[in-house]
């Protein structure tokens, strides 16, 4: 039969217990940090990436903002270029619209020998003809000025 423990042996039992608990919980809280660790480095570089993230989308809205700025200034631009130069336009085409008449009436009258009929006939194609060629031209000049670079 088993011999009766003292209490020597009894205590002694019970210290081993606790020193293999208190050696396996030592073990837990081990493995439990080096887990808490690795965890607390991979937010830790997630955070960074997230930050890079929102560093680059934050560049990249500013870069589209001023470029959006840009074209609204270049637009603007073009849309006072296209006012100021159609008055300019209208002007251009009344004075040579005047001075066709002018010329138109000026060549009718140096011109005696025709019939009254032939000669009104022969007056009114040849200034439609020259106004034509007026307008065609003041258009052509307005094109240039208003359109865009590259069209």
């Amino acid at each position: 039969m088993a011999k009766p423990s003292t209490g020597s042996q009894r205590f002694r039992i019970q210290v081993e217990e606790q020193a293999r608990a208190t050696a396996a919980t030592q073990q837990q809280n081990s493995e439990l940090s080096q887990q808490v660790n690795e965890l607390q480095d991979q937010l830790q570089a997630e955070r960074a990436n997230t930050q890079e993230r929102i560093n680059l989308e934050c560049t990249e809205r500013e870069q589209l903002e001023e470029r959006l700025k840009e074209e609204h200034a270049e637009r603007e631009r073009l849309l006072e270029e296209e006012r100021t130069s159609r008055p300019e336009f209208e002007k251009n085409m009344m004075t040579k619209f005047v001075a066709l008449s002018q010329q138109m009436g000026t060549q009718q009258r140096s011109s005696p020998n025709k019939t009254p009929v032939q000669g009104q006939l022969l007056f009114l194609q040849m200034r439609s003809y020259k106004l034509q060629q007026g307008i065609l031209e003041c258009l052509k000049q307005w094109i240039q000025r208003t359109s865009w670079p590259g069209l």
